[in-house]
């Protein structure tokens, strides 16, 4: 089952009010806050739940109104109820500005697992680089059990040959 949330229909709004102030929402996440198209939509989707789901008028909802919509979310993902607590935070906090509604939430801790992209294969490489550009001037490949000072009057000479020396100050 598919439970991202934009891969749904977004709830029907009551009144008419209600949809303007989320068309006002969307606008403050685009201009104001530099967010796209696609996050804003997102965002919203989840203030027309809350208002579904709760059934009061953005300037009637309570913390336990908040908790009563968050506990719904219980069997999503820990990413979805972020991204739900966060546009909760963003509508009440920022837009708003009825920060004492949403400041006792926290987000979810989500561990952070990098991947590992490289692998050790026992090698190193040495780099010499010029220091305005940051670019490479010249490079060696060696095997990572070997002493980097066997390597590094060779990486010098092979640098020196592509760089310039410098004009005496006078």
């Amino acid at each position: 089952m598919n439970r991202r949330p934009l891969a749904r229909k977004a709830p029907e709004l009551p009144s008419e009010s209600e949809s303007e102030l989320l068309e006002r929402f969307k606008d403050f996440q685009m201009v104001d806050l530099r967010r796209s198209k696609r996050t804003a939509y997102e965002k919203v989707w989840f203030i027309k739940k809350l208002f579904k789901t709760i059934g009061k008028k953005p300037d009637e909802i309570s913390r336990e109104d908040l908790r009563c919509f968050l506990k719904t979310l219980e069997n999503f993902s820990a990413a979805t109820y972020k991204n739900a607590l966060m546009a909760l935070k963003v509508f009440f906090r920022d837009f708003l500005e009825l920060p004492e509604v949403v400041a006792s939430f926290k987000f979810p801790h989500q561990v952070f697992k990098p991947k590992q992209i490289v692998r050790d294969l026992g090698y190193r490489l040495h780099l010499a680089v010029d220091v305005k550009s940051e670019m490479p001037v010249a490079m060696t490949v060696a095997s990572a059990n070997e002493n980097e000072k066997k390597h590094s009057m060779q990486l010098f000479e092979r640098a020196s040959c592509h760089v310039k020396p410098r004009e005496a100050a006078g």
